[in-house]
């Protein structure tokens, strides 16, 4: 920031002349190059500069490529600030320490007082309980997880997903949250929040294996089936399963929604909502709309398909690396070993360095032609940068078009989702597949975004990458640091 040479003046504070006139140099330059120069990047570091950039940007006269560029740097910017005020927060908390008997300390620390939340509560126009969150996240920043803030301040995270990364590595001690931070952050540039959060997962359960297996099975004694009234006579009706069970239950509705025939005048998730009350009371419904499918066939559905991703020394206890089951996310070695045993196995040989596929074992539930089983097991999700729709779901998509002579092998064939299936071919993006397996998809305001390819490295060791990945530099007109 600027070396300010200002003075207290009646209790605030008052910049200096020199002061002033720097920052409306400074806003003069910023002004000029963002009237004369239209090819000037709106990709710029959060801080003070970043700030008097926008204040003096104006959206209608950016083209499509660069409104998406500052959107992406403001969205740093909210970020930067909302680093601040979290050490801010914390530096607040601890200038305030317990104080006589009624006071026991903050639920996080005994070394600040239980009332320093109410302070917060009036400043920020918080409820009691607002301000507490807010001022546990910033603790917990500040003393299990510096790294998080530090790339938050960055603008590398945003809120949501430093929430979700202090909330999944609150069961854990500060030494074990920084080797989740020191696996997580190198590897966290450009993930959605659902992205994000199964890497959070994965390092939280190999920080401590054992823990993580303690706490799924107290979870699971706290299953439950709960109904709540909503609006217009309406409820909702929430069931706590285990994750495979919730994925079973998917699976079936999703087989029974399906089966319903294609003339169905109902959305998907009407036809799902229908089904689930079918095979909950065993009785159709009544009135304009009838569920056709038997109930004694419903019955019937056999055993559901899951997929579950687990290395071979996992299965066999010499591991407790975590397992994957797709749809949901990383799970806990014994569940994975539970789950195994009473399941169809198909061998995937992979490079042991890599985690490429070497080889695939042909003997599954319902085998697709060999090329669609390589090509869903290498992809293991949509390609699309910001999709985990589990690849068994998806379409396979040819990146050179088979009318455009494009063959139908393993190099030319993508998994991709419906939606991105239709957006490819309808909506002006375009797609490259490269050597290395890396797919670039181009949108349709120019902008690039590179899609890495899933391997299976991460299941066969789980170990924190090497070489951290360097922030990002920007060049910047010469000004003032901030």
């Amino acid at each position: 920031m600027f070396d300010f040479a200002g003075s207290l003046v009646d209790g605030g504070w008052e910049p200096s002349a020199a002061d002033l006139a720097a920052v409306r140099a400074l806003e003069d330059d910023i002004v000029e190059d963002c009237t004369a120069d239209a090819d000037s990047s709106y990709d710029v570091p959060p801080g003070a500069y970043a700030a008097l950039v926008f204040e003096h940007t104006d959206a209608e006269s950016l083209s499509s490529y660069d409104l998406l560029d500052a959107a992406v740097s403001l969205g740093r910017l909210a970020s930067w600030a909302q680093a601040k005020q979290a050490k801010i927060l914390a530096a607040f908390a601890y200038r305030r320490p317990p104080r006589g008997p009624y006071d026991d300390g903050f639920q996080q620390s005994a070394d600040i007082s239980r009332f320093a939340v109410d302070e917060i509560s009036c400043a920020l126009a918080l409820t009691r309980r607002g301000a507490e969150n807010r001022l546990g996240l910033a603790l917990q920043l500040t003393d299990s997880l510096p790294g998080t803030l530090a790339a938050w301040e960055r603008g590398e995270l945003d809120w949501p997903k430093v929430s979700m990364i202090a909330d999944r590595t609150a069961v854990l001690n500060a030494d074990a949250a920084q080797r989740v931070e020191d696996r997580v952050l190198p590897r966290a540039d450009h993930l959605t929040t659902g992205q994000l959060r199964r890497l959070v997962d994965r390092a939280v359960i190999a920080a401590d294996p054992d823990a993580a297996n303690t706490r799924h099975d107290k979870a699971r004694l706290e299953r439950d089936v709960t109904i709540r009234p909503a609006d217009d006579g309406m409820a909702v009706v929430s069931a706590y399963l285990s994750a495979e069970e919730a994925a079973a239950a998917k699976r079936v509705l999703d087989k029974l929604a399906k089966d319903l025939g294609p003339d169905d005048p109902r959305s998907a998730g009407q036809r799902r909502t229908d089904v689930f009350m079918q095979l909950v009371t065993g009785q159709t419904l009544s009135g304009a709309v009838t569920v056709s499918t038997p109930v004694e066939n419903l019955a019937g559905t056999g055993k559901p398909l899951v997929h579950l991703i687990v290395s071979a020394d996992t299965l066999t206890g010499a591991s407790a690396a975590p397992a994957e089951l797709l749809g949901y996310g990383p799970i806990a070695s014994e569940l994975a070993r539970r789950l195994a045993a009473d399941g169809i196995w198909q061998r995937i040989l992979t490079d042991p360095l890599s985690g490429e596929i070497r080889d695939i074992g042909r003997t599954r539930y319902r085998p697709p032609a060999a090329l669609s089983d390589y090509v869903r097991a290498r992809d293991q999700v949509c390609t699309f940068p910001t999709c985990q729709q589990p690849a068994t779901d998806c379409d396979l998509d040819h990146g050179t078009p088979f009318n455009k002579h494009g063959p139908t092998a393993e190099d030319n064939l993508t998994a991709k989702c419906r939606r991105h299936h239709v957006l490819k071919h309808h909506a002006g993006w375009t797609t490259a597949r490269h050597d290395d397996g890396t797919i670039t998809w181009i949108s349709p305001a120019g902008h690039q975004y590179i899609n890495a390819p899933q391997t299976y490295a991460q299941y066969l060791e789980d170990k924190p990458v090497k070489e951290p990945v360097p922030p990002p530099t920007w060049n910047l007109p010469d000004a003032p640091p901030f």
